[in-house]
């Protein structure tokens, strides 16, 4: 679980944040997490929101920190009475001014610490793949159970539009991108990595439904442990792949004035195979 705040930074002070980054070769993000932690471990008894004199616009920023983070600022803030908002933001100011060697000592922590949670969310899915494979274990491989990944809307449009061409259902233009991501990759781990670093640009809200037999699932769960990743992000992966092949992702021609009907409940039964 993440805590998602989102705050408003002046544009002069996100520069000097992203060089910051630049020089620790890290994400400003983390630069901003630092600057929170240092701020909080050296808290002073009496706070001050000391606003900077800048006449900058402002953007808007969204921060991802820890339950445990937010709660260390959140009692914080109370104590002070004021708000976490104004937290982050002197935090972020004192950071700034702060010598290289203090700044050095808290990248560092950081890193650190960020690379500890990753490795806590690594083991987690791993044994959450683990268990859930044990259960299809138990399953005919060829029943069909239902699964979901999320997408962009983009993404999913240009599925459905698929389907229809196909005259078949979105589950079965699913298993059939599935089904030829796992013949070419399933044994080229490092091929599909490279696939794996450009995916989260078509994640997204959308949440895609669909049918695919137990194998495949099974299968996919083997593959997203090998490359400590996502079911989810693979099914995106194989839709992309899928699509690009079939020249409809580059030009996503359709979506402009027309009504698409979606086919999502037809052909269920329908698989890979047939």
């Amino acid at each position: 679980m993440v805590i998602i705040i989102h705050i408003k930074i002046y544009e002069s002070t996100l520069r000097n944040l992203k060089k910051l980054a630049m020089r620790f070769k890290v994400r400003y993000t983390v630069v901003i997490r630092a600057a929170i932690r240092y701020f909080l471990e050296n808290a002073p008894y009496k706070f001050v929101f000391r606003k900077p004199k800048m006449y900058d616009k402002t953007r808007s920023v969204s921060l991802v920190i820890t339950p445990e983070l937010d709660r260390r600022i959140t009692e914080y803030a109370i104590l002070q009475h004021t708000t976490k908002t104004r937290i982050i933001t002197q935090a972020i100011y004192d950071f700034l001014k702060l010598d290289y060697t203090k700044q050095y000592g808290a990248m560092l922590s950081e890193t650190i610490e960020e690379f500890r949670e990753k490795r806590q969310k690594e083991e987690k899915r791993e044994e959450s793949g683990k268990e859930r494979l044990k259960e299809l274990e138990q399953l005919p491989p060829d029943k069909l159970i239902q699964v979901s990944f999320r997408c962009e809307t983009k993404l999913h449009h240009l599925l459905d539009i698929e389907a229809i061409k196909e005259k078949q259902s979105i589950s079965y233009v699913v298993r059939r991108a599935v089904v030829e991501l796992l013949q070419k990759y399933e044994n080229n781990i490092e091929e599909v990595k490279k696939l794996v670093e450009k995916e989260s640009e078509f994640s997204g809200s959308v949440l895609v439904p669909a049918k695919m037999p137990v194998e495949y699932v099974a299968r996919l769960i083997k593959l997203a442990n090998a490359i400590q990743t996502t079911k989810t992000a693979l099914m995106r992966i194989a839709i992309v792949e899928y699509l690009t092949q079939k020249g409809v992702l580059d030009e996503p021609k359709g979506l402009k004035g027309e009504t698409i009907k979606s086919s999502s409940e037809n052909n269920d039964n329908i698989t890979p195979n047939q």
